[in-house]
Order: structure tokens, then C-alpha cells, then sequence
């Protein structure tokens, strides 16, 4: 591919967000709320009509608080379109007006746009943040259920389930006396502060809760701060995500009702039981996977989706104050080799850390027969997995990357012109297994 239409599809693109709200609008009318617009049709991936589920940022990527999709605008039209991401961008080139008359050639004086927010992002107090989630936590406890639960299957100890975890649910509980306990602990705050809070929202000018049945799951960063739960539900309906975050960022669209904010996605860190005098840093999708992590003496810190790691350099750089750091060890699910959405974002997060963290970086490898997750792999082996992974540097990407040009020359397809369906997932099967091959995985 031509290098300057390269630069311009996949990098001027996705920077000009009047680009994307355009293209966002002819899949549904978008409604402006705090922080950026929901699409009023709903998600258009999981099907999902709630009202708000579908966000949209004022810096153009989106996100489904059901479904957890997320991305960019060139990876919201490929999933709609069911095409490449590269298909996608030419397709938002041309309807952009992008080039010129022969539809050949590309505008190279292309300038993105800079879009003023309409509405004002919501400014987090993470002090409050930290009080609230912390008393939330205490008041609802866990359970006898959810306590043997994490402790036979995820064979977390009593002190870590007890920081960290709780039985998220309101049944049979009023939550007005969730609030009436907090201002009486802390009553400098007044409701229009507290209803600030991602998850807390004012209908009919009282407090209110967004709540789910399930787990909660505090998330802290580097100064073991919280700054955001997550819900891991009982039980998941057709279309619905596992795993969502507590926010109440479209609450100014229900009924009767104000104030709310989203969280964003923050990464956990969580510091080895152990001494933490010297150690690595290990990065996963998930808080449960970097429990396995720290349990073996690692700073483990864990992203909420793959591609939310914007900022992690500055996590990392507070971990190294507190902790001599060796390095820093990605382990990204079993499958990553043949998601080519997961695997763009593995190499971009190992872009990041060697360009901003000045230690060395290397990617965990193994196949995904053995365990998807790192905590299934090491769960299902009792520990043991030694020579079931290995360590890799950037070479592994120039292996990745002559094994995918000598497999498209050897079937004469392109990966990055195959759509959706049973063709490009034989050809990515094979890529990952010949990939594995050549570190004897």
C-alpha cells in the first residue's frame, strides 16, 4: 500500500473527529450529553435499545456500556460493514470527500478538524471517588456465595477478597440509607457532589444507584487510590457484556433525572502480597488475571478492554517510586494471534511502554489450547507452566510479520482485504499457527 494514502487512512482519519460524528450519525441520530452523544437507536452491535448504552466521545471513539464494544471509527465501520479496517477507511475517505475526482488520489493537504465539546466533561473528584467506593464496599459486604466463589475459583485469599471485593446487589435493601450513612460520615460533601460520582445519579433530586446483581470489583491505581468499580454479573442476557463498569454517564437522559458521570476506563494496579522490593511488572486484560500475577510476587497492572491503556505510562512510572522494577512482561490472552484487532493493540501498547518507560518489554506467548487467559493457563496446569510460555522481545513482530507475507504469497489473499466470515478465520488460523510453530508452542 502506498505509504502517504497508509498515513492518511489510518492515522489523519481517525484524528478529525468531525469525521467520526459524521459517520456516527448515519448509523442513528446522535443526542449531545455530558462528555459527548449517545446514538438514540442504541447499540448497534448487541442489538441493545437502552437508552444511552451507546456513547460516543467528544474525541470521536465510542463505546457500549452493555456490550463493552469499544474503538475508533474506522473499527465501528468495519464492524458495521462487515469489512476490513482497511476497506473501512477507504470507505470513510471517499464519502468524506477525501479524493479527488478520479477516486484515485488522495488529498495530501488533508487537515483534520477540531471539534469544540459541546457540553462540558464531567471533572472527577478522586478524593470522593475513593471515600465512596470504599464505604460502598462495606456497606454491602459479601456474601457467603460470592466468597467461596472467588476463593475456589479464583483461589484469591480472605484479605484480598475483602479489599477489594464485594456482592454487588440492592435486593431486599434500601439504597437511600446507602447515602444517609455516607453524609453522615462525610458531610462536607452535598448531593450535586456526590451525584458526580460514576454510578450515582439524581432522579427527582434525590440520590440514586446504578446497580447490578453480581461482583463488584474495586479498581485502584498506582497510589492504591480507587477510582472505579467494576461489575462481574450473575447473569448475562443475549448481547450483554460479563463484565461492566459502574457509570452513570447518560444519566441526564432518563426520566426525572440529573447529574451522573463515566469513569472512562482506568487501569488497576495491584502490588504483590509479597515484598515488593524488587519485581516485574505484569499487564493483562483483567483484574482477575493480574490477581493470578501478583499472587507470584509481580506488580500486576490490568486494562479493562486491550486497547484502554492511555496513561499507563504514568502508572508505571509511580509503581517504579514505590518498587525496583526488572521489567515489564504483557500477557495478553492465548487467542491475541488471531485477533487481528487484539494484536493491533498488543503492538501499539509495546510501541508505548518501550518509547516511555526506558525498561525492557517483552510479550508472554503461549497456545491458547493450553488456557485462553493467563489465570486459565495457570490455573488448569496447578501453577506449572514453565514451558508453556514464552518470552519474546520485538523481534517476534518481524517473525509475525514474515510469516503472514510469506502465508498471503503462498494463498495469493490479502489479510487485510478478507471480510467477516469462514475464509479469514482459516487464513488467521493458520497464521497463529504457524507462528506457534516457530517457537515450538
Amino acid at each position: 500500500m502506498n505509504s502517504e494514502k497508509y498515513r492518511l487512512l489510518f492515522d489523519k482519519i481517525p484524528s478529525d473527529a468531525s469525521i467520526a460524528l459524521r459517520q456516527y450519525a448515519r448509523a442513528g441520530e446522535l443526542k449531545p450529553v455530558n462528555g459527548g452523544y449517545t446514538l438514540k437507536s442504541g447499540c448497534p452491535f448487541h442489538g441493545g435499545k437502552e437508552p444511552g448504552s451507546f456513547f460516543v466521545y467528544n474525541d470521536g471513539h465510542y463505546h457500549c456500556f452493555s456490550c463493552q464494544a469499544h474503538g475508533r471509527i474506522i473499527d465501528f465501520v468495519a464492524q458495521i460493514y462487515g469489512c476490513s479496517a482497511y476497506e473501512a477507511a477507504e470507505k470513510i475517505a471517499e464519502e468524506e470527500g477525501l479524493v479527488d475526482a478520479t477516486g484515485k488520489n488522495y488529498k495530501k493537504d488533508f487537515k483534520p478538524v477540531v471539534v469544540k465539546p459541546v457540553t462540558e466533561t464531567v471533572k472527577l473528584d478522586y478524593e470522593l471517588l475513593d471515600k465512596f467506593y470504599a464505604y460502598l464496599q462495606k456497606w454491602f459486604g459479601i456474601n457467603r456465595t460470592d466468597e467461596k466463589k472467588l476463593r475456589e475459583e479464583r483461589f484469591l485469599s480472605l484479605i484480598r477478597i475483602r479489599r477489594d471485593y464485594f456482592s454487588f446487589s440492592t435486593n431486599g435493601r434500601n439504597v437511600k440509607d446507602l447515602f444517609v450513612g455516607f453524609k453522615k460520615l462525610y458531610p462536607e460533601y452535598t448531593d450535586k457532589q456526590i451525584a458526580s460520582v460514576p454510578g450515582v445519579y439524581l432522579r427527582d433530586n434525590e440520590l440514586n444507584l446504578v446497580a447490578f446483581n453480581g461482583i463488584g470489583i474495586l479498581i485502584r491505581d498506582a497510589d492504591e487510590k480507587i477510582v472505579g468499580v467494576q461489575c462481574r454479573r450473575d447473569r448475562v442476557e443475549k448481547g450483554q457484556a460479563k463484565y461492566i463498569w459502574l457509570s452513570s454517564a447518560t444519566a441526564s437522559e432518563w426520566k426525572n433525572c440529573s447529574g451522573g458521570a463515566s469513569c472512562g476506563s482506568p487501569q488497576d494496579v495491584l502490588y504483590p502480597v509479597i515484598a515488593r522490593n524488587r519485581c516485574n511488572i505484569c499487564i493483562a486484560e483483567g483484574k482477575f488475571k493480574t490477581e493470578i500475577l501478583a499472587q507470584q510476587g509481580n506488580t500486576g497492572i490490568s486494562v479493562q478492554g486491550v486497547g484502554n491503556f492511555k496513561g499507563i505510562e504514568t502508572q508505571i512510572k509511580k509503581v517504579c517510586e514505590k518498587c525496583k522494577i526488572n521489567g515489564i512482561y504483557i500477557f495478553y490472552d492465548g487467542d491475541s494471534l488471531k485477533n487481528t484487532g487484539v494484536f493491533k493493540q498488543l503492538r501499539a501498547l509495546y510501541d508505548t511502554l518501550t518509547e516511555n518507560t526506558g525498561l525492557p518489554v517483552k510479550i508472554a506467548l503461549w497456545n491458547e489450547h493450553n488456557g485462553k487467559g493467563i489465570d486459565d493457563l495457570y490455573l488448569s496446569h496447578e501453577g506449572k507452566i514453565s514451558g508453556l510460555v514464552k518470552y519474546v522481545d520485538d523481534s517476534f513482530f518481524s517473525v509475525y510479520d514474515g510469516i503472514l507475507m510469506k502465508l498471503e504469497k503462498e494463498t495469493g489473499k490479502l489479510l487485510e482485504k478478507l471480510g467477516k466470515g469462514s475464509e479469514r478465520d482459516i487464513f488467521l488460523k493458520q497464521l497463529e499457527e504457524q507462528v506457534l510453530n516457530n517457537y515450538n508452542l
